[in-house]
């Protein structure tokens, strides 16, 4: 345990303490323009948003999965340390920077009840503001962009350029096969995929439900983690 303790310690200082200092900063300079640019402009337009919170906060959370990846990586296996216990310590760093962000984008999601205009996805999509809900929701969808990221990272670093062209050219060929059995099916691929994602993220009943999406994000962090573990200990990522 000390092992992992100890590359946690290295992952946070340069890679996650000054990146969690820029992300509030960023959503700070968001919360304060949305104060501005109302009271600058003689009319508002009711329920009007002015930057954003949470989707910044998603966003630079796949960044650091990505950044995760390489960081480190041969200085830690010069130095004995096993692709074993550096995937547990990553996943441990991700899981407690996901955390800590949660924690601080909720409550800059806070100031929305009283003063600031800030557009919030879970708010748009699930139309609650309570604490624990808020915390949940944003803490699994962080992790789950945060093992993205990482994930994307280690298959383009397994991958050879023949591999990579394919990568990039399955969505264009899957794209027109997905619609022509859509059409053949009369629509029901179409309408049973969005069954699925509708029940997934927590919109099947009449009430939107962020727990359910909150542990289907974990099922997916589950298996990314799953694969990611399987790619470094395959032995095949440049290590770089």
């Amino acid at each position: 345990m000390g092992h992992y303790r100890t590359i946690t310690r290295f992952y946070w200082q340069p890679l996650f303490k000054w990146q969690t200092v820029s992300l509030s900063g960023v959503m700070l300079f968001n919360l304060l323009l949305s104060v501005l640019i109302p009271a600058m402009k003689s009319t508002t337009t009711s329920g009007a948003t002015v930057g954003s919170s949470d989707i910044i906060a998603l966003a630079w959370a796949s960044c650091i999965g990505i950044a995760l990846g390489p960081y480190g990586f041969r200085f830690l296996l010069y130095h004995g340390v096993s692709r074993r216990t550096q995937f547990i310590a990553g996943s441990l760093s991700l899981a407690t920077l996901s955390a800590i962000w949660a924690i601080i984008v909720t409550l800059i999601i806070s100031a929305n009840l009283w003063f600031a205009r800030t557009f919030v996805l879970f708010q748009f999509l699930y139309h609650r503001l309570d604490v624990v809900s808020t915390l949940t929701w944003e803490f699994a969808a962080l992790l789950l962009f945060a093992f993205v990221g990482w994930f994307i990272y280690l298959v383009y670093h397994v991958t050879d350029r023949r591999q990579k062209f394919w990568l990039v050219a399955a969505p264009f060929v899957l794209g027109p096969i997905l619609v022509l059995v859509n059409a053949l099916s009369n629509g029901a691929l179409l309408a049973n995929v969005s069954r699925a994602l509708s029940v997934t993220m927590g919109f099947a009943s009449g009430t939107p439900n962020p727990f359910m999406a909150s542990f289907s994000m974990l099922v997916l962090v589950l298996l990314l983690g799953v694969a990611i573990r399987l790619i470094l200990l395959s032995g095949q990522e440049k290590e770089t």
